[in-house]
């Protein structure tokens, strides 16, 4: 179809269609993740208040991990200090992986992912931090391979003077 006859012609029309799939993913997404969860989060980890109060460079803090890839990869995977937090068995639709982890702020986080073909690939990560309004988020361009570094601050914005 006419997907198939776009893929195989210019390489700009190639990444116009990648993005335009990633948006199309974008919104329905992100309608089911601003849904309040906030009453079976603080219910499922009681602790993640007295985390906030300790030093927050050892404690570790659980967050949502969302990776959204086009096309679906062969392999992907975040590790934080030799800790693999997400995996291949995090995928809830194809290219789409979720997880809850613990996170050590200011400890970057390791993305990868591999590919079949060495064709453009579209990685968007985010990171749902205890006290952040917003997710942090990160855009990844790779050919077969990706190996990238995700950074997480040490301290909240709002806790920044």
């Amino acid at each position: 179809g006419y997907a198939e006859s776009l893929m195989k012609g210019n390489p700009l029309l190639r990444l116009i269609f990648v993005l335009l799939v990633l948006s199309g993913v974008a919104w329905p997404v992100c309608r089911l993740t601003m849904q309040p969860t906030a009453s079976t989060s603080s219910a499922a980890h009681p602790a993640t208040s007295d985390a906030k109060t300790s030093d927050t460079k050892t404690s570790a803090q659980q967050a949502t991990l969302h990776v959204r890839v086009a096309p679906s990869p062969l392999h992907c995977s975040i590790k934080q200090g030799g800790r693999t937090l997400l995996t291949d068995a995090n995928l809830v639709a194809p290219g789409e992986y979720r997880v809850m982890a613990p996170i050590s702020r200011g400890d970057d986080l390791l993305v990868t992912a591999e590919w079949t073909d060495g064709n453009p690939h579209a990685l968007h990560a985010e990171v749902m931090l205890p006290g952040h309004q917003a997710p942090l988020q990160k855009d990844y361009w790779a050919g077969s391979t990706l190996e990238d570094t995700f950074p997480i601050e040490e301290q909240p914005p709002s806790q920044l003077p």
